[in-house]
């Protein structure tokens, strides 16, 4: 529970989001030993650094479409300033350049992606894309689809 492993990438995930994203990374390593991370809306890559770091990763999928803003249902929109891929795969390269290898990225939204194709089962998801109520029930949705049975 070292919140340590989140320092290299700023995140705009509270200390409490960052315990419980431990919290679940320490149940699955528990259930499953190694494990696979899927995540949906990785902006800079701060919630991916303790799946990067840990050796019982085997891989992690970030999905995310990249937008310059992102609608939220709270009443306002986020921006997201020089939101690319290649920074967050440079931002994760500061942390462990040696485990990059074993993210895979794919720039894009749920409702464009077959489930089939990513490379599964995957034991634990984090959803943080666009925060509408559309598009959490979609990626929700997506996420059950290429859950293992004990996925969470």
């Amino acid at each position: 529970m070292d919140l340590s492993v989140f320092s290299t990438i700023e995140s705009q995930s509270s200390e409490e989001d960052k315990k419980s994203f431990l919290a679940c990374q320490a149940a699955v390593r528990e259930i499953k030993g190694e494990y696979a991370y899927l995540e949906i809306g990785s902006y800079l890559g701060g919630s991916i650094q303790p799946h990067l770091l840990d050796t019982k990763c085997r891989t992690i999928i970030s999905i995310d479409k990249r937008p310059k803003t992102q609608p939220d249902e709270r009443g306002f929109d986020w921006t997201y300033l020089e939101n690319s891929t290649d920074r967050m795969i440079d931002n994760l390269k500061r942390v462990a350049p040696e485990y990059v290898e074993k993210i895979k990225t794919i720039d894009g939204s749920t409702e464009e992606i077959d489930p089939s194709t990513i490379e599964g089962p995957i034991d634990l998801c984090l959803i943080d894309g666009e925060h509408t109520d559309a598009a959490m029930r979609r990626d929700f949705e997506f996420c059950l689809s290429v859950l293992n049975e004990r996925g969470g």
